[in-house]
């Protein structure tokens, strides 16, 4: 994959790919959390874990999410 197709995935520039490749800039959290979404189980941890989005966090929410309180 080019950079100009990996930005268009995330919805960044090339140029921004570039200078994150390059080391000049960090990728903000949407980008890692974009790139996890792209490397899929189980390889998205380590981009999430990036970002401070543990495993069993996001599990517990998940969790909760699909168990809604009773009123």
């Amino acid at each position: 994959m080019n950079q100009s197709r990996l930005a268009e995935l995330l919805g960044f520039s090339a140029m921004a790919v570039s200078r994150w490749e390059r080391g000049l800039n960090e990728p903000p959290a949407t980008a890692y959390i974009g790139l996890g979404k792209l490397a899929g189980s189980p390889q998205c941890w380590f981009f999430w874990n990036r970002v401070g989005l543990s495993r069993t966090e996001v599990e517990k929410a998940l969790s909760a999410d699909s168990h809604p309180p009773s009123e």
